[in-house]
């Protein structure tokens, strides 16, 4: 018998049972996903992927369209199934530990009791996947499915897999184990985590806005500028978890009631001020204010406005006009700022992950006769973010974090990405 056509007896995800799986060649599968094609698109003949119970480690599942394929209790270690289209493809109980997933679409798909231990899944879809525990059936050697055994299979387990900038949103995880999982940048919005095992998990910057933890463990888990927002927490074990950041229902640093006027009054003057040269009028400072329910900034010319370290999380902020701020270390994460005039801006370190800065203008702004003063962005966080047709010409984003960012037409004349992390590469 070929080696390439052993059966291999290998255990099943939750249990010591053996169970037979054929071994399943890279010409085997790739006529197999021929047939699905044409079955996806009614073509006769076509036939949907079946593979149960069978191995395919190692094999090449990159790109395909494989939207609906069975693959339930298969082998799938170390399989490349980067970019693929897998939306609503069962894969129950299926072993992808090791398995490159970078980019790949799992939207309502069956993941229950599947195994992603190391798995990449940066960048994939698995938006309202299932991944609870539930029973996987065999049937009697003799009898078939006469007689069926059930093994119990729990719920998916996720150690150690790197799940970053992957939307998870409504996705339902229930009691999953994911501790020392990678969930950094994540979109978790809605998704379903009760009793979950998120032990030293790294959610950094992760998106958990009504999101259902009742009864997680994240001790010692890394939540460092974590959105929170609308979150069920109860009972949920935070010991030593890293909170820094994290933006919750309550005002992060000072409070809109706080300041001294009317938040349209102290944007009145600040406009007047800058519309007269600073003859009438008076400088803004909202450093360190949360303004998440500010909802008239737009109105008003925001140029020179001081707000280190303030909060505009979520905001629409398009054609919002900020030239030459102070806004170091500013929260602009998940906010739309398309069309925004940043020219001279200091958005060193400012958060900017996930926004949209579509056509921003980030150029040099002329201050006086011969000087101009440049954009900074600095050690900023760029993760994800939508720069698609920006002006960043001349600006300096040493050290940025642009990892994941789109730069399609945008205008990189002298940028300085020195030390920048996911910078675009220079052409020759």
């Amino acid at each position: 018998m070929p080696t390439d056509r052993k059966v291999l007896l290998t255990p099943s995800p939750r249990s010591t049972r053996q169970v037979a799986r054929a071994r399943v060649t890279q010409d085997d599968f790739d006529r197999a996903a021929q047939l699905h094609d044409d079955f996806i698109l009614w073509r006769r003949g076509g036939q949907r992927i079946n593979f149960t119970n069978r191995d395919l480690s190692l094999l090449n599942l990159g790109g395909l369209n494989l939207q609906g394929a069975v693959f339930t209790g298969s082998a799938l270690q170390h399989a490349n199934l980067a970019n693929t289209n897998l939306d609503g493809s069962i894969l129950f109980g299926c072993d992808l530990s090791d398995a490159n997933m970078q980019g790949t679409s799992l939207r309502d798909a069956d993941l229950r009791g599947a195994l992603f231990r190391r798995t990449n899944l940066a960048n994939a879809n698995l938006s309202a996947a299932d991944l609870r525990e539930g029973r996987l059936a065999h049937g009697d050697r003799e009898k078939g499915f006469k007689e069926v055994v059930f093994d119990e299979v729990g719920a998916a387990e996720l150690k150690g897999a790197n799940l970053t900038s992957a939307n998870l949103s409504l996705a339902r995880l229930a009691a999953t184990v994911a501790d020392r999982a990678d969930f950094t940048d994540a979109n978790m919005h809605g998704c379903k985590l009760p009793r979950a095992n998120l032990k030293r998990a790294v959610l950094k910057g992760a998106n958990l806005s009504h999101a259902d933890l009742s009864g997680a463990n994240l001790r010692g888990a890394n939540l460092r500028y974590a959105v929170l927002i609308g979150a069920t927490l109860t009972h949920s074990d935070m010991t030593d978890a890293d909170m820094t950041g994290v933006l919750t229902d309550n005002p992060v640093g000072k409070p809109m009631e706080d300041l001294p006027r009317p938040l349209e009054q102290l944007l009145a003057d600040h406009d007047r001020f800058v519309r007269s040269g600073g003859n009438e009028g008076r400088i803004l400072d909202l450093s360190g204010f949360d303004l998440r329910k500010a909802t008239e900034l737009t109105r008003f010319s925001l140029a020179t406005l001081k707000a280190q370290g303030t909060i505009f999380y979520g905001l629409d902020l398009q054609n919002v006009r900020l030239q030459a701020a102070h806004l170091e270390g500013a929260d602009f994460r998940a906010c739309r700022l398309a069309a925004a005039d940043l020219r001279g801006a200091n958005l060193t370190e400012a958060l900017l992950s996930h926004a949209d800065l579509r056509d921003c203008d980030f150029s040099a702004i002329l201050v006086r006769d011969g000087i101009s003063l440049p954009t900074k962005l600095i050690q900023a966080e760029l993760r994800g973010a939508d720069l698609r047709g920006a002006n960043l010409r001349g600006a300096s984003l040493r050290g940025a974090d642009l990892t994941g960012a789109r730069l399609e037409g945008a205008q990189l004349d002298g940028v300085d990405f020195a030390h920048a992390i996911g910078a675009p590469e220079r052409k020759k």
